[in-house]
């Protein structure tokens, strides 16, 4: 996982992609609509300390990444 206390940044993303963060248990803490492909970032530093799963969608295709707030 990525380690990150305050930001965590978020690269290769395009327009139109959207983003889902979860804790662990599958509860949803943050939706984001990206409006262009430029590195965004997000903000953590009001979560719990633990583990965060960011899905991504694109289309048809989806990824996840898995955070860790220290």
């Amino acid at each position: 996982p990525n380690p990150s206390s305050t930001t965590v940044f978020i690269d290769g993303v395009l327009a139109g992609d959207e983003m889902v963060l979860t804790d662990v248990v599958g509860k949803t803490i943050l939706r984001k609509s990206f409006k262009d492909s430029k590195i965004t970032s997000i903000n953590i530093s009001a979560l719990a300390n633990g583990i965060y799963y960011a899905k991504f969608m694109r289309s048809e295709k989806s990824w996840v990444i898995k955070l860790r707030k220290d």
